[in-house]
């Protein structure tokens, strides 16, 4: 038995030094594309330190084409306006009798997303 045992032993010593060698020297492949947060097209996630930031990354981006559509769609169905859409904000104080001021608040940013080709205009009956 102790040499049954004896080849036993070197038999399972050479299994585990070939395994090993083996998966070491072996290339990890996987589905990449889907287990990393890359991307194929070849734009760099950028993260930003403030909202800020992220307002003005969003500024003057390409219209996808899933919004074109929705464009093509509004113009036919609503008219064709061809002018900036208006940004204003409202700002909800109290009682109407006790506020005297007619002035329209301006924020920092209005200017830069009234010219953005991506903002909308949401309107409601007055």
């Amino acid at each position: 038995m102790s040499k049954f045992n004896k080849h036993l032993n070197i038999l399972t010593l050479s299994f585990l030094i070939l395994l090993v060698s083996a998966c070491s020297s072996t290339a990890n492949m996987g589905n990449n594309s889907t287990s990393s947060n890359s991307n194929q097209f070849g734009i760099e996630k950028k993260s930003f330190s403030s909202d800020h930031q992220l307002l003005l990354s969003l500024l003057n981006r390409p219209i996808p084409e899933d919004q074109q559509m929705m464009l093509r769609f509004a113009s036919i169905q609503y008219g064709s306006e061809n002018s900036y859409p208006e940004v204003s904000y409202i700002s909800i104080r109290g009682d109407r009798s006790t506020d005297n001021t007619n002035n329209p608040i301006v924020f920092a940013y209005s200017d830069l997303i009234y010219k953005d080709q991506n903002s909308i205009a949401i309107g409601a009956p007055r």
